[in-house]
């Protein structure tokens, strides 16, 4: 995806009132993403539900080993993967976990590993209840 589609997809009013809104995935929101193809959608989720423990994993494991640079990627990854699939509640908690490997704040980041895990937690069934409508 473009920088400026991800941009776009990160700041929508929508993605906005979804997370004020204890929201966890908003489906229009991730259509409009892929033009309204539910097919692009379902073949986006399929790959998302199995890379999104991985991405998670490699988080810790950069946080474990104290390598900033690598945990601010996967953070990254992960925000731009929950914006692009309409989970704005899950996208704010990566910012936030993306800007404190970005400062250094490695101590504070892995305080705030248990509510990005808590936030995929809640995404994850909705997605799948998703890809279940067909």
């Amino acid at each position: 995806m473009e920088k400026d589609q991800m941009n776009a997809a990160e700041t929508t009013p929508k993605a906005t009132e979804a997370a004020s809104m204890g929201v966890a995935f908003d489906a229009s929101e991730m259509l409009g993403n892929v033009a309204g193809s539910r097919h692009i959608a379902t073949v986006m989720l399929k790959r998302l539900l199995s890379n999104m423990p991985v991405r998670m994993r490699e988080l810790e494991i950069a946080l474990a080993s104290s390598d900033a640079q690598c945990a601010r990627r996967e953070a990254h990854t992960i925000k731009s993967l929950a914006a692009y699939a309409g989970a704005a509640p899950l996208r704010e908690c990566a910012l936030r976990l993306e800007q404190l490997c970005q400062q250094g704040l490695l101590a504070q980041a892995v305080d705030a590993l248990p509510e990005l895990q808590l936030q995929i937690d809640r995404t994850m069934p909705e997605w799948q209840a998703f890809l279940a409508q067909g």
